[in-house]
């Protein structure tokens, strides 16, 4: 089995829990140093064109759900991994467009009962760029919470 930096090492059968029994695991062997890939393969919706790849940003702007936003772009919003409905929140496609002056989503809206004060936005750049039409492209970036985390973001 092969773990990246971060990923768990139980990985429990979806409809059992923890709780369900001891899950274990051992390594039998010698660890063998691995290149890193060779090419790299984008998420399979950019070649299908569902998504684009953007750089990060080269600023961090970070605001909280109460507050207008302060840049447009691409916002994503997440909440304390310790909130009653993180795992339902904290999620890449929790993702808004939201052009600067603007409201934050309230997730009141969708039936989740979080309270804007709660999340925090990340901006994710404005990578948007108008087409000879005038009309702009909205890209969905695939944001990883996790790895916010471990870059201290």
């Amino acid at each position: 089995m092969r773990y990246e930096i971060g990923e768990a090492f139980d990985k429990t059968p979806e409809g059992l829990t923890k709780d369900d029994g001891v899950f274990r695991f051992h390594y039998l062997g010698t660890p063998v140093p691995q290149a890193p890939e060779a090419k790299y393969a984008p998420d399979w919706r950019v070649p299908q064109g569902v998504m684009r790849e953007v750089p990060m940003p080269a600023r961090e702007l970070h605001s909280t759900g109460l507050l207008p936003a302060p840049a447009t772009g691409i916002w994503h919003g997440s909440v304390d991994p310790g909130h009653p409905l993180a795992k339902v929140f904290n999620q890449w496609y929790r993702q808004s467009y939201v052009e600067e002056g603007q409201a934050f989503p309230d997730p009141r809206d969708r039936g989740l009962d979080i309270s804007p004060k709660d999340i925090q936005w990340r901006w994710l750049d404005q990578a948007n760029r108008p087409q000879p039409s005038g009309r702009k492209e909205i890209t969905i970036r695939n944001f990883s919470y996790v790895e916010a985390i471990k870059k201290g973001v």
